[in-house]
Parts: C-alpha cells; structure tokens; sequence
C-alpha cells in the first residue's frame, strides 16, 4: 500500500517559516503606493511593523493606520506569525483621522522626544527626524538643531535661521499654508501640543511684497492728470455756459 508524504516533505509548517519580507498597499484614491519592508522576523509586532510604515511614508502619529490580511483586521499585539503572514505577504492599509480626545491622550502618553521637520524650501521633501527632545525643548532650539544638521543642502545658513516652523493638527492645509500655524519660538514643544513624532513644516521668512517705485510713480501721475483734466473740463463748462447765457 502505497502513502503519499508529499505534502509532509516538501511543505513547512506555518509556524516553523521564516518572515523577513512583508508587502504593504495603501490604496489611495488617486495614487496607490506599495512599500516593501525588509529585515523583519516572525516575532515583530503589528505595532512595530505600523511604525515602520509611518516613518517611511511620513504618516502623521494623529492618523491611525490600519492593516488588514485577507480581509481581516490585524491587531497590535500580534506578531507576524500570530498575524499567519507568510514570507512576502501582502499586507492592505488604509489610514484614518484621529479624533482630537484620542490625540489628547495619545500627547499624554507619548511626550514629544522625538520629531519631524519636513521642508518646504524648494520642490524638495526632505524629511529630517530631531531625537532626543524634552518637554522644556523651546521652538528656537529646534531651529538651531536643523541648522546644525542641515536639512536642506543648497539655502545658505542665514536663511534657515530666519525660517518659521509650522505646525496644525490637520497637517498641509491651508491654514497652515496662510501662515496662522507659525510657532512662537519662545515656546516648548509641550506647549505647543505636540506628540512624539509629529511633523513639522519648516518654510522660508515671510517678507512683505517688493514696492515697484516706477509703478508707484505713474500711477501718482495719472492720478494727477485725470484730476487735471476733471478741472479743466469743469472750467470748460463753466465758460461755455457764462457766454451762452451773453448771448441770450
């Protein structure tokens, strides 16, 4: 009587497979992105593997991410082998807000020791991480820290000193961009609310617009002569109707 043993030769069991790689999907509505993360083990977390992808993808700590295999959500506490992944599996995620009471105590159980500063000079997107922080770390001592280690390659010193960093809950919105998120140097990072691994937005001094002189000028002078030929017309007027009424 013959036995088949293939299935017990060739095949491992799940739990005895190495996991060093693993696929992740965002599905974006516009662009749909896939990150591949190496260096792993069957004994790295969910939690672990979400922080990877949000430092890779420059994921705000105020969304929450959310992983999914085969249709079922993964939780935290699992590990890659709990989560039953295979070595390069597929992993889908999908990102969602955090409401601001679930911030509040993320800020509180996770103090801002770490940061990141992300540019806004150029078309670059250099992202630069600031460790080691503390609560009483001020705004103006980040600003010397990214000066030191230069984020941004090609804008001379002086111009990074006299950069604003800028910061909203909601991320790159318009606010932010119309300048009503600037950070006040004099502050800490705990008192500007932020949470470990925020990100921050370092954009050029705001400088009034250039007066064009010239400009300026002609536009006194036309003033100037459509009052002149206002005055001119009036006396006109007044002329031609003080000899009309001679004449009657």
């Amino acid at each position: 009587m013959l036995r088949s043993w293939g299935a017990v030769a060739f095949h491992r069991p799940l739990q005895q497979q190495q996991i060093s790689t693993v696929r992740v999907q965002l599905r974006q509505r516009f662009k749909p992105t896939e990150e591949v993360l190496t260096g792993l083990s069957a004994q790295t977390s969910v939690r672990e593997l979400k922080h990877m992808v949000a430092l890779r993808l420059h994921i705000s700590p105020r969304q929450r991410l959310i992983m999914r295999h085969w249709g079922a959500e993964l939780d935290d506490g699992w590990t890659l082998r709990q989560a039953k992944l295979s070595d390069g599996g597929v992993v889908d995620l999908s990102v969602t807000l955090r409401t601001p009471d679930e911030c509040q105590q993320l800020a509180l159980a996770a103090p801002p020791t770490s940061l990141r500063v992300r540019s806004m000079f150029g078309r670059g997107s250099n992202v630069l991480t600031l460790a080691g922080l503390r609560a009483d770390t001020t705004i103006g001592s980040l600003k010397a820290m990214i000066c030191e280690q230069r984020l941004v390659d090609d804008v001379p010193k002086e111009a990074l000193e006299r950069a604003r960093l800028m910061f909203h809950p909601r991320f790159l919105t318009w606010e932010l961009l119309l300048s009503r998120a600037t950070l006040d140097d004099r502050l800490t990072v705990l008192e500007c609310g932020l949470m470990r691994d925020d990100i921050l937005f370092l954009a050029p001094e705001e400088t009034p617009p250039p007066v064009d002189d010239k400009a300026a000028d002609k536009k006194g002078k036309g003033g100037g002569t459509r009052k002149g030929v206002a005055k001119s017309a009036g006396k006109g007027g007044a002329q031609g109707g003080a000899k009309r009424s001679a004449k009657a």
